[in-house]
């Protein structure tokens, strides 16, 4: 096999000997550092300095090619290719420096085979194309995503910037592209794991297909596309991609020496968020579908929900929506599977994505409040004008510390209410980016911090950074002197609005809470028309004519990043927000107590647009209503732990069981030790989920006003949407003499930190208690203790291992829960996903994490009795069995059924044939514990041989397809698995079936 260096277009420069590189006499050796020596000397290849092995005059690139990114991307493949160019200004070598600008952070890596032309080439057919092409080499395409939101879908900028295009480090000219592994490997570790085989237009095909109507000459390199999993890197990355008999070019990722000028031109897009035509361009120019629904209930009866074209069965009142334009552009709505898949959950926070389960608020031990003494004299509810801004720590650069406090002032002089009289106040609190993982509580100053928590930052938002904004409701009493603390258990930027206050009253008209018995959704732009950015909607609550203020939970669907302000009608937005939306297509809810005008009207501003969800839980009452005590607030001294399931001695439950999907429990309210009083008639506190199995939404209601059999809600308290979210919302609930109901959709851990509660006459409760189906089939390992959380770049070590551990508890082998997300999970991850119909992508995305957390039962084998090892061509799948049962199940590759023409390795005679496997009942025949016995078709790792050549052997790279000649690959480590278990004895049965 020759190996050629190529210093200018295909003048040939030198050959591979003995892992030293020997220049010729007849050119200069230009991979040497002394190009203008010609004394034949030959130096380590350690010491040579490499060039692009051409000189090209155009550098050709197909958009999608593999079928796994294609299913990656969740879109059809366009029926021809489509291509792009990278200027010949950014050829790099093999070992050349990558450079990311400063600035910048989105740089993929995407390896690929390379095809170097090597004659003057047009209008040839691909069956003649294969007599163009003088050899193949392999190159690293990197896209500077960064830019990805401009050039009009030429991705210029993205693909053809300086050094982006490294080639290398050799071409290969008589080799056989036809099922070839292809691996990037960052660090070492694996990212992409692919085959040509997968591909759908072959490389004598690109060549044809380019030469109908650009003349290709000698020395120009065709781009093949790249397998699924090209994700970022980072300064300092070691990036090296590895071809099957082209060997491997590595690279070292660098920051660029000065950043993008700011003066001119396009700016790096700060985040992945904006990028909204990068599905677009990926394809084409072309794509499909719109508001694609991602992991939220599309139930009629449950909460807020991603619709598909913005439609829904909901019933809404008749409101007045005012827009400039009266429509929204649809492209806002589309799917953002593509921006997932190009830069992982750890950059776009889909309900495809991460986080990891943490603690929320302190230690789970808590001290209840003494009763009689620990709550606050009765107050009624005061709104300010507008919500006021009273603190933004980005202003002066000045984030919360680590483990610190910022105290805020809430009562003193105007526009905040009098210091004399406030007892709490209400605040909209939002932590900015970045922000570390962990919680934040809000607490009167001189107290001390309580036992709880009102915001909780998780390691999905926290990967953010600077593009995270989350917010949450606070109702808080306030210190001696007027102020409250902030705490922060790890750091970041805080913003707080004031809404209103309580102030201390008797029996009173104005100011007084009537909660609904029932949450009433009043709005859902879903049977409408999206909100229009920066616009103002007007909305008008049922029946609220002399109502002072509304108190209402408001979900939102973004078309983008962006705030959204509730205020009262008649004025202009305020410098404050209730809700930010990070991502398209974002679901976010927050309670919200707005001001009211005299016919029950206020406003919504959106920035970026999208749909809105409002439900009514209650109204404050006006100053014509009747004098009464009900319905004022009193205020316990600290925010106590109702609920926690995690902690046997506060879960209804009895014990530390997690709720499991549509579950719901009941907590009681005026029995508790903190309120031990009977006139309750509604809660406020700080709800939250934890370890979530899945997508799904939350609701709270009085206790015993829902027919247990009733498994589904019709409004939402909170709504989840990956699984593992950590995700705290205020919630105002009211209370039978019970107490009050948690539902939980989709199931995951629940608290409940209350603040204080409403006086009044609690609801009649005419249901009896909740009744939850058990959990686990007889003979299942039920559902994970630990749930399983989508895995992307900068997912931490127990991420990881919570699923190596669910998949080995299901049966699927891999290496061990060390952490570490190698080539024994990607496979294992594979497996299982064949066998519960998830395109095998061997990601532990959203949909597979859901599965591997709502699955109980281990996988039946199709042969249940006898000890056996049996393939599953038709689900290319291993079992190994014993007993009947499937002890660990494998992911395999078995024939392509393709013809294929080979060269026997051991006779050097032509082999025409078939790559097929037989199907049938066979015995282990023969054994060769050798790590490189040689076939006659290759290499074959410690085989054990079922029928003639047919064997069951390891491989370096196992795709999720039927790709060998006829034998059953399986990983090399899994290899080594069954030769250490003698799971495939000399005689043992193998079954192999369709």
């Amino acid at each position: 096999m020759d190996l050629w260096f190529l210093g200018s277009a295909m003048a040939p420069r030198g050959t591979l000997r003995d892992e030293r590189y020997e220049r010729e006499r007849r050119s200069p050796m230009l991979c040497h550092r002394q190009a203008n020596q010609d004394d034949g000397r030959r130096i380590a290849e350690r010491d040579a300095v490499y060039l692009p092995p051409s000189t090209p005059s155009k550098i050709l690139c197909v958009h999608l090619n593999h079928i796994s990114r294609v299913k990656e991307f969740q879109i059809d493949l366009t029926p021809t290719p489509t291509y792009f160019h990278k200027p010949t200004s950014s050829l790099n070598t093999h070992r050349g420096q990558v450079v990311r600008p400063d600035r910048c952070k989105w740089l993929n890596y995407e390896g690929e085979v390379v095809i170097i032309i090597g004659a003057p080439c047009r209008n040839v057919s691909p069956a003649e194309a294969g007599d163009f092409i003088h050899g193949y080499t392999i190159g690293n395409d990197y896209g500077l995503h960064d830019f990805r939101d401009t050039d009009s879908g030429s991705m210029l900028r993205v693909k053809g910037s300086d050094t982006l295009c490294p080639v290398g480090p050799m071409v290969v000219t008589d080799w056989d592209f036809r099922d070839k592994g292809i691996r990037t490997l960052v660090n070492g570790e694996v990212r992409q794991d692919g085959n040509t085989g997968e591909m759908t237009w072959d490389m004598h095909y690109l060549v044809a297909d380019l030469a109908r109507t650009i003349t290709l000459l000698p020395g120009d390199m065709i781009f093949s596309g790249t397998p699924a999993f090209s994700r970022p890197v980072q300064p300092g990355d070691v990036v090296t991609v590895e071809v099957e008999g082209l060997g491997a070019l590595t690279n070292t990722i660098v920051t660029g020496p000065t950043p993008i000028r700011s003066d001119c031109g396009a700016q790096p897009t700060p985040d992945p968020f904006r990028l909204r035509g990068a599905a677009d361009r990926e394809r084409g120019g072309r794509l499909d579908g719109v508001g694609r629904r991602l992991g939220v209930p599309r139930d009629p009866q449950a909460g807020p929900q991603l619709i598909e074209e913005g439609r829904s069965r909901w019933s809404g009142a008749a409101l007045r929506v005012r827009s400039p334009t009266g429509r929204i552009d649809p492209v806002r709505m589309r799917t953002i599977a593509i921006v997932a898949a190009l830069f992982g959950a750890g950059a776009l926070a889909v309900p495809i994505g991460l986080p990891v389960g943490l603690p929320v608020g302190l230690p789970v031990s808590v001290v209840q409040a003494a009763p009689g003494d620990a709550t606050s004299p009765p107050s009624r509810y005061v709104s300010l004008p507008s919500p006021t801004r009273l603190l933004d720590t980005r202003e002066a650069a000045a984030p919360v510390a680590p483990g610190g406090v910022v105290n805020i002032r809430v009562a003193g002089d105007a526009p905040l209410p009098s210091a004399a009289s406030t007892r709490s106040v209400v605040l909209n609190v939002t932590v900015a980016g970045p922000a570390g993982i962990g919680f934040w509580t809000v607490f009167p100053h001189g107290g001390n911090l309580p036992t709880a928590s009102n915001l909780n930052v998780d390691e999905r938002w926290a990967a953010l950074g600077d593009g995270l904004a989350m917010a949450n409701l606070v109702t808080v009493p306030i210190g001696a002197d007027g102020t409250v603390d902030v705490y922060s258990q790890s750091g970041g930027h805080v913003v707080v609005d004031m809404l209103g206050s309580y102030e201390t009253s008797g029996a009173t008209a104005s100011g007084r809470f009537q909660p609904l018995a029932v949450p009433s959704r009043i709005f859902d732009s879903r049977n409408f028309l999206p909100v229009e950015p920066t616009s103002v909607t007007e909305l008008r609550v049922p029946a609220a004519g002399g109502a002072s203020a509304a108190v209402l939970n408001v979900t939102t669907i973004a078309n983008g990043p962006g705030y959204w302000t509730a205020f009262p009608a008649g004025t202009t937005p305020p410098n404050a927000a209730n809700l930010n939306s990070l991502y398209p297509l974002h679901v976010v809810a927050n309670q919200v107590i707005v001001a009211l005008d005299g016919d029950g009207d206020f406003n919504v501003y959106s920035q970026a647009g999208g749909h809105l969800v409002v439900d009514l839980v209650g109204l404050m009452t006006g100053s014509a209503a009747p004098v009464s005590t009900d319905g004022l607030f009193v205020s316990l001294a600290s925010p106590t732990r109702f609920l926690d399931t995690r902690e046997a001695s506060l879960s209804p439950l009895g014990s530390a069981q997690m709720p499991l999907p549509a579950w719901n429990l009941e907590v009681g309210a005026s029995t508790n030790p903190a309120i031990a009083r009977p006139d309750v008639a509604a809660l406020v506190m700080n709800l939250t989920v934890t370890d979530a199995l899945a997508g799904g939404y939350v609701t709270l209601g009085p206790a015993g006003t829902t027919n247990p059999a009733d498994k589904q809600r019709s409004t939402s308290t909170l709504n989840v949407v990956r699984a593992v979210q950590t995700l705290p919302n205020h919630a105002t609930v009211a209370v039978s003499a019970r107490g009050f109901d948690v539902f939980t959709q989709s199931g995951g851990h629940l608290l409940a930190d209350v603040s204080g509660f409403y006086l009044g006459s609690p609801v009649a409760a005419p249901f009896g208690p909740p009744s939850n189906a058990t959990g686990t089939p007889f003979g299942c390992v039920g559902y994970p203790n630990r749930p399983v959380a989508s895995v992307v770049i900068g997912s931490s070590s127990n991420t990881v291992a919570r699923a190596q551990q669910r998949l080995l508890d299901l049966g699927f082998w891999n290496g061990g829960a060390d952490g570490g997300y190698g080539l024994t999970t990607s496979q294992s991850v594979m497996a299982f996903q064949k066998w519960s119909g998830i395109a095998a992508s061997g990601n532990v995305d959203e949909t597979t994490a859901v599965a591997l957390n709502r699955i109980q039962c281990r996988p039946s084998p199709g042969i249940t009795s006898g000890d056996l090892f049996e393939v599953d061509k038709g689900k290319q799948l291993a079992f190994i069995i014993r007993g009947g049962r499937a002890v660990w199940v494998l992911n395999v590759s078995t024939g392509g059924n393709y013809d294929y023409t080979a060269t026997d390795q051991k006779t050097g005679a032509k082999i025409s044939d078939k790559a097929y496997t037989p199907v049938g009942t066979f015995r282990v025949y023969r054994v060769s514990d050798e790590p490189a016995y040689e076939g006659s078709l290759g290499t074959l790792y410690r085989p054990r041989f079922v029928i003639r050549g047919v064997a069951v052997h390891g491989y370096r790279s196992v795709p999720n397809y039927p790709a060998s000649h006829g034998c059953i690959r399986v990983s090399n480590a899994a290899m080594d698995m069954i030769w250490a278990t003698n799971s495939m004895p000399m005689g043992g049965t193998v079954i192999i079936h369709e």
